[in-house]
């Protein structure tokens, strides 16, 4: 008996202290990331872009999916004069918050003019703009919404005895919501296609030179300029990537001065 007494003793106060030790674990890390927040904004503010960045990378680090985090990050970038990974990072934010007029404003400020052109499903501008318009996510769920609503209205049309103006008007909505639901069906399908599917980069470095084969001692092939958006084709071997942008142009270059999306 004493044994058991003894040993119920020991597992209690091994849980106490573990909840004693995580109660005093949990306030450190919080104070811990006020502590990286606060030094950032200070950096920040202060004009010392560099630990600025710093600060951020660890809080991105952290939570790679805040887009507040990621467009003070590529903010700072910017203010640095880094401008191809001010680019990347904005470009991480647009896919999260596309609605976001300052992000907008930033990209328009330090992108290049054919930014959004490399990006662009198409060469029709009101459907770009459509496209842009909504993540990936948010056209996915219009999509199977728009859908259960057509199916829902159309069911309770059956239902309605013919040539009554219910039934008219509930056929008229089902129309409307299933042209709606077979709109957002090709954008969500697209979104998925360049987020999920394929690659896309950001070129991060200055002069980056794409070869037309991959190594250093394979002649130019053409010139990209830091910050533009390329479409990764594939690893050809450790170190190198073979892309294409706007215009058909494939190259290859080196892996370290791209960003992927």
């Amino acid at each position: 008996m004493k044994g058991a007494a003894c040993a119920i003793f020991v597992v209690l106060i091994a849980t106490i202290s573990f909840e004693t030790s995580a109660a005093e674990t949990a306030p450190q890390s919080e104070s811990e990331l006020r502590q990286l927040i606060d030094a950032a904004a200070t950096a920040y503010t202060n004009s010392q872009y560099n630990e600025a960045i710093r600060q951020y990378e660890k809080l991105v680090e952290r939570a790679p999916h805040d887009p507040a985090l990621l467009y003070n990050l590529g903010t700072a970038y910017a203010q640095a004069g880094r401008r191809g990974l001010a680019i990347w990072r904005y470009l991480q934010t647009l896919r999260m918050t596309p609605r976001d007029g300052d992000l907008r404003d930033n990209l328009r400020l330090i992108a290049p003019s054919t930014l959004y052109g490399d990006l662009d499903p198409t060469p029709i501008p009101p459907v770009n703009w459509t496209y842009r318009l909504l993540t990936a996510n948010e056209w996915a769920k219009t999509a199977m919404t728009t859908t259960i609503i057509t199916l829902l209205l159309a069911a309770m049309a059956c239902w309605r005895r013919r040539g009554t103006r219910l039934r008219r008007l509930l056929r008229q909505l089902a129309w409307s919501f299933g042209v709606l639901a077979l709109v957002s069906y090709p954008f969500a399908l697209t979104h998925y296609y360049y987020e999920e599917l394929s690659w896309q980069g950001v070129v991060i470095a200055r002069n980056t030179e794409a070869r037309t084969g991959p190594s250093e001692n394979q002649l130019s092939n053409f010139s990209l300029p830091e910050g533009r958006v390329v479409h990764i084709l594939e690893n050809i071997k450790p170190g190198w990537l073979k892309v294409s942008f706007a215009g058909g142009k494939v190259g290859f270059v080196q892996r370290d001065r791209v960003r992927f999306l």
